[in-house]
């Protein structure tokens, strides 16, 4: 199946096709970091106990960052440097550089 996540002012239809690793599960939320340097990663959140972080100029997964439980929310710090994901009952601070 194909993704759609919209954020402003940023929207994105996004082929799975493309993509060198896909969820297990189902994508239960999706979040665009800010421009970091001249990227823009994407967040996906799924029900795979895991929260997917991609590049979005070339589908590539930089980060599988795995959890107890589904993932269903995730927001990117303003300066893009940190990703915070939330399960139930417990949330986690990424460092986007480390992963």
């Amino acid at each position: 199946k194909d993704l759609i996540c919209s954020g402003a002012p940023r929207s994105l239809y996004w082929d799975r096709s493309l993509t060198t690793c896909a969820h297990a599960g189902a994508v239960k939320h999706c979040t665009f970091s800010p421009l970091i340097g001249e990227k823009i990663m994407l967040a996906t959140c799924s029900s795979d106990h895991s929260c997917k972080v991609w590049d979005v100029s070339n589908g590539e997964c930089k980060h599988v960052l795995k959890h107890e439980h589904e993932i269903t929310y995730a927001e990117f710090s303003s300066c893009g440097g940190k990703l915070a994901t939330c399960e139930p009952h417990r949330c986690s601070i990424w460092d986007m550089a480390t992963g």
